[in-house]
């Protein structure tokens, strides 16, 4: 065949789409803004879909679930339900600003995880690495057991190179945007892959490539695979419980809802610095080691600038490389359920940065000082103070703090900013 006939103009591509979409009769969403909530199942996510009018078919990959369920785009004139169950697609139009007709896809077709044990929870060790964050053993493709980070502030599987060197090169066949704290970066992505924790094993996973070592591990492990899950961390004995419902022996656990950022899990934290008392949404961030991170706009609008105990300064850079600067403070108490935790080190970011953080976080500095369920089946964190609420906090000085930092960062703000799975394929602009 004459390859110039399998090339179509814009004008051609667009009324070809026109026809599939009165032929097929797709559902149409209308927006004026590119900003769309998502409710998947239960869960509603502000802010998580970016429509694109340069992208050919836009996936949005649902939820893990076992049965069916709702997923819901919800515009700022409109809203689209559909029912959905494992396996499926659900094809529909958004036709934004009354002129781009943008092909847009729900897919759930990520599966749950397979237990070859046949019970109902499955119990993973971790230990602390020299960074305090959570390490765990994962197999890729089979691999021999590399050393993973589970980080609840991340919604994908990273490999770095050292973890590429071990299991041997993935098979590249996709692109992301990698977009975080000063600009933004394209990733490699291998769609398909199998992956073992444990007695849970999971296939045709997605892995992101990070071309450099940016942590003192060979990946991350995200909280994504575990989203129709309940998750245990015993930071005492230093063990996670994966359940498939929510344990019954939580008498002692206070509650909070999660509330969805994105894709990002965070809950209301009550700070006291000064006579400033103030609450924010902070993201649950096992991928940091620091105690907390506030951004600038977290700063002003509850004016602490100039009200803070500075002990100290710190320096990072995000994915685009703008530098980051931040003040170390101490805070009177930072508060999680019922327990009050006092005179906390907390990276609030100065107030000329150039960059604003998107999200302030709460890292294992805190997280660890309370024995933590997250139910991501119905977006409830649980916590229980514990023994290790005795640890002294590690307060960095001089250049360990930009060492500190710039580990965070790795997690805290580079991944979790926007990674959500999109299959980007670009195509000429379509109009109406």
């Amino acid at each position: 065949m004459n390859p110039k006939l399998m090339r179509l103009s814009a004008a051609s591509f667009v009324s070809l789409l026109i026809l599939s979409d009165a032929h097929c009769q797709l559902p149409v969403l209308k927006a004026n803004s590119r900003n769309v909530d998502i409710v998947d199942g239960a869960n509603l996510r502000k802010n998580i879909w970016t429509v694109s009018p340069d992208v050919q078919k836009d996936i949005y990959f649902s939820q893990r679930s076992i049965s069916k369920k709702t997923v819901t785009f919800k515009s700022d004139v409109d809203s689209l339900t559909f029912e959905i169950s494992p396996g499926e697609t659900k094809d529909f139009v958004i036709h934004l600003e009354g002129k781009f007709r943008c092909h847009t896809q729900i897919s759930a077709t990520r599966s749950s995880a397979k237990r070859s044990s046949g019970s109902a929870s499955s119990t993973i060790p971790f230990k602390y690495g020299r960074d305090q964050k959570i390490h765990i053993q994962v197999k890729i493709n089979n691999s021999p057991p590399l050393d993973f980070m589970f980080d609840t502030g991340a919604d994908t599987t990273v490999m770095f190179p050292s973890g590429i060197k071990k299991a041997g090169q993935l098979k590249y066949d996709d692109k992301i945007e990698n977009i975080g704290a000063g600009g933004s970066a394209t990733r490699q992505v291998s769609n398909s892959n199998d992956i073992e924790i444990a007695d849970l094993a999971w296939s045709g996973e997605p892995i992101m490539k990070i071309e450099s070592q940016a942590d003192q591990a060979d990946g991350i492990i995200g909280w994504n695979l575990f989203e129709d899950k309940i998750v245990e961390f015993d930071f005492e004995n230093k063990l996670i419980t994966v359940h498939d419902e929510l344990p019954k022996d939580r008498q002692d656990y206070a509650s909070t809802p999660i509330q969805w950022e994105g894709t990002l899990p965070t809950i209301r934290t009550h700070f006291r610095t000064g006579e400033i008392v103030f609450d924010e949404w902070c993201v649950i961030d096992t991928g940091s080691n620091s105690a907390a991170m506030l951004n600038r706009s977290a700063a002003k609008s509850h004016s602490i600038y100039g009200n803070l105990n500075e002990i100290g300064t710190a320096s990072s850079r995000g994915v685009g490389g703008s530098l980051i600067k931040s003040i170390v403070a101490q805070f009177k108490t930072i508060q999680l359920s019922s327990k009050s935790l006092k005179n906390v080190p907390v990276l609030v970011q100065v107030e000329n940065s150039e960059t604003d953080l998107t999200k302030n976080l709460l890292g294992m500095q805190i997280l660890k000082r309370y024995n933590l369920i997250i139910d991501y089946q119905k977006s409830t964190a649980y916590f229980k103070p514990n023994s290790l609420d005795k640890e002294p906090y590690k307060i960095p000085r001089d250049n360990k703090i930009t060492l500190l930092v710039v580990t965070s960062l790795a997690a805290a703000i580079l991944l979790p900013a926007l990674i959500l799975m999109r299959r980007r394929k670009l195509a000429p602009k379509l109009k109406a």
